[in-house]
């Protein structure tokens, strides 16, 4: 029988982030007719599921990128709807019966739902120096990410792009959009890609506030792997902009350039501060002072150098 809903999950070195993710999808879809697809985008480590998982579809993406790993699911399945889904989001059924309904019931529009940390992390983080300037610049829910200050007030919210965390599509409407744009070399921009031409499409996109899904990223709350990321999500911004997507690029004055190359010379001390603070909520200024600048350098580090650097090549 033809599986009404295909989930793709790509994934990279996240194992036990996945597994977490996997004992949900299989109790959210235990009344679904659906089909599961891994796809490891890693070329290191191989992935070995459990026993309970047999009847999940793993598959190795023979490229690079979370793009591609999304594509190559997406031709590697059935369903009549497919949904993209993160490796460290944790779904619900009645999550999955609400979209599923709602993709169904409406022509050519997308409906994605909201997410925030799980209670237990949101309370680990106010035990950590880094978990406190993470609450403090609001970005452990969706309305912090996108700087919606009235979201969770709506009962349906009307938005201008989309992002893959938990993304439905009637399947004949993805393949008309053409899928993923492979040629970022980093996770983001593509969805802002796909954005566009969803927009250009003339679909509607909406958030819906109150069906929520639980963001599990437990394994990356840490101050290196934010700037890491900061510094992949800019060298991925930049090509962006050159794919012709101007007003996303990023002007830096003489004066800024040579405050951020002052930044890189003390960035090994910097970092080290950062790490020394003692964990007290007496000096959380001074170690957002001093993240907040190392941001500010890790993104100049990836739009400007990586990208030189790597430019016209698959990173």
């Amino acid at each position: 029988m033809t599986p009404l809903l295909s989930i793709i999950i790509p994934t990279k070195d996240r194992l036990n982030i996945l597994i977490e993710t996997l004992n949900y999808v299989a109790e959210a879809t235990k009344n679904i007719n659906s089909e599961i697809i891994i796809v490891n985008d890693s070329k290191t480590n191989k992935i070995e599921l459990p026993s309970k998982f047999k009847n999940f579809i793993l598959l190795n993406n023979p490229k690079n990128g979370v793009a591609s790993a999304r594509n190559y699911g997406s031709l590697n399945s059935k369903g009549e709807l497919i949904l993209f889904l993160d490796d460290d989001m944790l779904i619900s059924e009645g999550v999955l019966t609400k979209l599923i309904s709602k993709t169904k019931e409406n022509s050519k529009s997308i409906f994605l739902p909201n997410w925030t940390y799980p209670l237990i992390t949101k309370e680990n983080l106010n035990k950590t120096k880094f978990g406190r300037f993470l609450n403090s610049i609001e970005y452990t829910s969706l309305n912090g990410w996108l700087q919606i200050t009235d979201l969770e007030e709506n009962e349906i919210y009307k938005h201008n792009g989309i992002a893959s965390y938990c993304l439905m599509f009637k399947r004949k409407d993805f393949d008309m959009l053409g899928g993923y744009n492979e040629n970022f070399p980093y996770a983001g921009f593509e969805d802002y890609d796909f954005s566009a031409r969803i927009v250009k499409e003339k679909f509607d996109i909406y958030i819906l506030p109150n069906l929520i899904i639980y963001h599990n990223e437990t394994d990356r709350i840490n101050l290196i792997d934010w700037l890491n990321r900061k510094r992949r999500n800019a060298t991925t911004q930049r090509k962006a902009v050159d794919l012709g997507y101007t007003e996303l690029r990023i002007k830096y004055s003489k004066l800024k350039l040579v405050y951020l190359l002052g930044l890189e010379k003390t960035n090994s001390l910097l970092l080290l501060l950062c790490e020394n603070i003692p964990n007290s909520t007496f000096l959380d200024p001074l170690y957002s002072f001093v993240s907040k600048r190392l941001i500010s350098l890790y993104i100049y580090l990836g739009y400007k150098i990586d990208y030189d650097k790597y430019k016209g090549q698959n990173i």
